[in-house]
């Protein structure tokens, strides 16, 4: 039987000690990605459970939409998704209206903008 070394522990264990996967052996023996395992959990644990909380809202606000209707990210009504521009093939996150109401007001910001630094907007 084959003997591989651990690149924790550095002790040369026969392969039955490794986790395999497709043929190819881990670098930890069992032991090691174990306690390797338990000590990341521990330590980005908080980190996961946090970013589960955060995007939990948003993932419960869009169970609602299907493959008819789409929720907009402006107003947050449930929209059919003819009312959505396609962009790419796929709608965007803004209902006609909203998206039309943004791109006025981006049109305005941008005339403001150009007013003040003396061009011709």
């Amino acid at each position: 039987m084959e003997n591989k070394t651990c690149a924790i522990c550095k002790e040369s264990k026969p392969l039955d000690d490794f986790y395999q996967c497709d043929n190819k052996f881990s670098s930890y023996c069992n032991p090691c990605r174990k306690s390797y395992k338990k000590n990341w959990d521990r330590v980005h644990g908080k980190k996961r459970r946090a970013y589960y909380n955060r995007n939990r809202e948003y993932k419960l606000k869009r169970l609602h939409e299907t493959e008819t209707h789409k929720q907009c990210s402006t107003c947050d009504e449930i929209k059919p998704k003819k009312c959505f521009r396609k962009m790419g093939g796929k709608p965007i996150r803004h209902c006609s209206v909203c998206y039309a109401a943004r791109c006025k007001e981006y049109r305005e910001r941008k005339k403001k903008y150009m007013m003040a630094k003396g061009r011709k907007g």
